[in-house]
C-alpha cells in the first residue's frame, strides 16, 4: 500500500495526476480562469494536468473524462470513464514508438 500515489512509472508521463499533484492543481485554477476565460470552474472537478496547459476534468452534469487545452474553445471527451481513460493511457505508452513496448513479444 505505501507505493500506490507516489509513482505512475512510464504511466502519465508529463501528466501530474497524484494526488500530491492534484492539491497543487488545484491551487492553480483560479490563475489559469483569471488567463483564460473559457476555462470554466463551476460545476467541474479537475484531477490532471499535462503539462501545464491540458486540464482533464469530470463535468457534474456529464459522464465520462474531459481535457481543455489552453486556449481552445471547448473541451473534448477523452473518454466515457475514468478507466477507459487510464486504459487509453496505458495503451498509448504500450504502442508509442519511444518506449520500444510495442517491438517486444
Amino acid at each position: 500500500m505505501r507505493a500506490f500515489g507516489h509513482s505512475t512509472g512510464r504511466l502519465f508521463r508529463g501528466t501530474d495526476i497524484l494526488f500530491t499533484a492534484v492539491v497543487m492543481i488545484h491551487s492553480e485554477l483560479d490563475l489559469v480562469a483569471a488567463d483564460d476565460d473559457k476555462f470554466v470552474l463551476a460545476g467541474r472537478f479537475y484531477f490532471a494536468s499535462h503539462q501545464g496547459y491540458q486540464w482533464y476534468f469530470f463535468d457534474e452534469h456529464v459522464d465520462g473524462v474531459f481535457m481543455y487545452m489552453e486556449g481552445e474553445s471547448i473541451a473534448v471527451k477523452e473518454s466515457r470513464s475514468f478507466g477507459g481513460f487510464a486504459w487509453k493511457s496505458l495503451w498509448r505508452e504500450a504502442v508509442s514508438p519511444t518506449t520500444g513496448l510495442n517491438d517486444r513479444n
